[in-house]
């Protein structure tokens, strides 16, 4: 992750399951584009807003696997940079695979 700016956001969960995600931000000190586990505060958030984002993120990570586009249709909304995967995935040309070695895949998908 040192080749990566700090403030770079990876799309992680669906796509890595061990570590579980929210453990990425803590190893490699980058954010997320969204969670799970994130979704468990939301009930209690004054803030409503936050939990029909959280739902709208949350459905779009889990929608990218049936439909590459969704990335697409994410970055129209939100800022991500890269999608980091436990398995190559058939990810179109227009995001290039940037890293990979036994454990991990990184995708470029700020283009």
């Amino acid at each position: 992750m040192h080749n990566t700016s700090t403030d770079s956001i990876f799309i992680v969960e669906p796509f890595v399951t061990d570590p579980p995600p929210e453990e990425f931000r803590l190893a490699c000190f980058r954010s997320i584009f969204t969670t799970f586990k994130e979704g468990g505060i939301v009930p209690y958030d004054e803030n409503r807003d936050n939990a029909f984002d959280w739902k709208r993120r949350y459905d779009l990570i889990y929608a990218i696997r049936g439909n590459w586009d969704t990335i697409e249709t994410i970055k129209r909304t939100y800022r991500v940079d890269y999608l980091f995967s436990e398995e190559q995935l058939p990810l179109p040309d227009t995001y290039p695979l940037l890293y990979s070695n036994t454990r991990f895949f990184i995708y470029d998908v700020r283009w």
